[in-house]
């Protein structure tokens, strides 16, 4: 177990850049959502009806994502939140990816393909991933000859925490990377950051989910060194039952671990 004193110092280190602190704010406040999609959308009426935070959504070929946030507002739009501190994690294919999960996680057989709902994959990141330039940029698909909209309704934008500026979205992305409460512009953010770093039952909160994630963490780590273990033995010519007995395996671990992971 990691000693409260070391949770606590890591907490406070935390930004909304963190998606951890991120997706839980969102998870207890889930408002944060609707505040967030209002800048970033420049829509003040929008009105979001849904929240959940953390989904594992699966793709028609079984490859999962899990998504930081998802919303859905009055008009069933639908809009995928992502906080990406590495450039690899906010790669133009990735954002691809979560829009085909999207979409393909919600059609139904008997239904049409226009029956697809409105989406935006969102990415506010901590870099310039697209070298543009710019704190905003919307990509849409378009028709190249004629430069016309292709209006599929499939919608990616990228906010860059590197450009914050003294606008209502500069605001908004300096807050990201506030570590403490007092220095962020909206209360809206504020008041909930402080909960979670000066608020007794919001530190304890916030002290559990780190330490789930780091022994999530750790286990991820030996499942990997013991898929690498069998996947050498394989190489070596050892069979099944000498590797599950030298490692300590059942059927069902030995014959995932034996799987290589996709590239």
């Amino acid at each position: 177990m990691i000693p409260r004193q070391e949770l606590i110092e890591k907490l406070l280190r935390m930004t909304l850049k963190d998606d951890t602190l991120f997706t839980a704010v969102c998870t207890h406040f889930p408002d944060t959502a609707q505040f967030v999609l209002r800048i970033i959308m420049d829509k003040p009426d929008l009105t979001v009806t849904e929240v959940s935070v953390q989904n594992d959504e699966r793709s028609l070929l079984n490859r999962s994502v899990r998504l930081d946030v998802l919303a859905v507002d009055s008009q069933a739009k639908m809009y995928n939140i992502e906080i990406q501190q590495s450039n690899e994690g906010a790669a133009p294919e990735r954002a691809r990816f979560h829009s085909a999960v999207l979409d393909s996680a919600r059609l139904e057989k008997s239904q049409k393909f226009t029956d697809l709902p409105e989406t935006y994959v969102i990415f506010i990141t901590r870099d310039d991933v697209l070298r543009t330039g710019l704190k905003l940029v919307h990509v849409e698909r378009t028709i190249t000859e004629l430069n016309r909209p292709f209006g599929d309704r499939e919608h990616i934008i990228y906010a860059c925490m590197k450009y914050a500026d003294q606008t209502p979205l500069g605001w908004l992305l300096n807050d990201f990377v506030c570590p403490q409460a007092g220095q962020m512009h909206y209360p809206e953010l504020a008041e909930k950051v402080r909960y979670f770093k000066e608020n007794e039952k919001g530190v304890g909160t916030m002290c559990e989910i780190i330490e789930e994630l780091n022994k999530k963490a750790a286990d991820l780590a030996m499942k990997e060194r013991d898929r690498e273990h069998v996947q050498r033995m394989l190489k070596m010519g050892f069979d099944k039952k000498s590797i599950m007995m030298a490692l300590g395996l059942t059927e069902e671990e030995f014959d995932e671990l034996s799987t290589p992971l996709a590239g």
